[in-house]
């Protein structure tokens, strides 16, 4: 409901923390799918996520950063290659001042304690 709202705005920037949390996967690639259309249409989206294969599938360009400083900013591969995953994502989990932002064909995405999605 509320993302239905937003999209009716035809806001030019549209930041949402999380939007698929809680979807099933048909709901979440049908949301993502929406905002993509958001971009397409010229709109700057900024989305949160913390499941890398969203991410993958939807960013065109991933910026990590940590602690306050950039890390990171590529492709989702180039960004979040193996090592770059173990190293951020150790086995003490994300730690607390790292974030992974993510671009997508003129939109920017922030993420929160472990990825963001830009679409």
């Amino acid at each position: 409901m509320l993302l239905a709202r937003l999209l009716a705005t035809e806001a030019p920037v549209l930041v949402l923390d999380e939007p698929v949390a809680g979807l099933d996967p048909e709901a979440q690639f049908l949301t993502l799918d929406l905002l993509r259309e958001e971009v397409a249409r010229g709109a700057t989206v900024l989305a949160t996520l913390h499941d890398l294969t969203l991410v993958g599938r939807c960013a065109d360009r991933v910026l990590l950063v940590a602690d306050g400083c950039l890390v990171a900013d590529g492709c989702f591969q180039a960004a979040l290659d193996r090592a770059r995953l173990r190293e951020v994502f150790a086995a003490g989990g994300v730690h607390p001042g790292e974030r992974v932002v993510t671009y997508c064909g003129g939109a920017i995405a922030a993420s929160s304690a472990a990825l963001a999605l830009a679409l």
